[in-house]
């Protein structure tokens, strides 16, 4: 009895450890493009960062990525850029994006 209570135990946390490793490392489409943005952000701890709020949507042939209804990003062609203050702040080693793509841009075409 008390090998299979270790073994529900065991098999509780390594299912628990895999779906927090995919949540926070999804490779495809616009789960793609938001695992680039969270590798981005290197101001704020990333398991902090993995549990924050991502709305993803197209925009200018790239995906509009809001974060937290705060940080604007948007990504294209695998690269990830700031489009608004507090996303230059969590992550400051990324270019602004181009003119044209702000925040209100970024907002609008994200998926409620």
């Amino acid at each position: 009895m008390k090998k299979i209570t270790i073994g529900i135990v065991i098999f509780a946390i390594a299912t628990f450890m895999v779906i927090g490793l995919t949540a926070c490392n999804n490779t495809t489409g616009e789960g793609h493009a938001i695992k680039l943005v969270k590798d981005s952000v290197t101001a704020v701890p990333y398991d902090t960062v993995c549990t924050w709020d991502y709305k993803t949507g197209e925009l200018e042939g790239g995906i509009a990525v809001l974060v937290n209804d705060n940080g604007a990003y948007w990504v294209k062609n695998d690269v990830v850029y700031a489009a608004n203050g507090f996303a230059k702040t969590w992550s400051p080693s990324l270019d602004y994006s181009p003119t044209g793509i702000d925040f209100d841009t970024v907002r609008d075409s994200v998926k409620n």
